[in-house]
């Protein structure tokens, strides 16, 4: 059983460079909602002088599923909102999550 960590902030604040750094700690891909969105990943990594598996959007994952060749040890999540209500089509107005570790603010 894993026990996920939740970066919970508000708009400009810092969570995706902690995942950031979280990706380059662990190597684990992060997936995100958008081709803009990875290219800003990418580029902050690069900034920050980290070295992270390359990002992939919702789309690739769950539309195109590259996700076959994963080593399944995990993923993280940049705008989980976002990518939920890709998923879902319509928009998420609440939700749970069992097993929270650690919730960085």
């Amino acid at each position: 059983m894993y026990e996920p960590i939740v970066i919970n902030s508000g708009r400009r604040t810092g969570k995706t460079t902690a995942l950031i750094k979280l990706s380059s700690e662990t190597q684990k891909i992060i997936i995100c909602p958008n081709q803009k969105n990875v290219k800003l990943i990418k580029k902050m990594a690069i900034d920050m002088n980290l070295k992270i598996p390359n990002p992939l959007t919702i789309e690739d994952v769950v539309f195109r599923q590259v996700n076959k060749g994963f080593t399944r040890n995990g993923v993280l999540v940049d705008d989980a909102d976002v990518c939920l209500s890709m998923i879902c089509n319509d928009f998420v107005v609440g939700i749970t999550i069992t097993g929270i570790n650690k919730v960085l603010k």
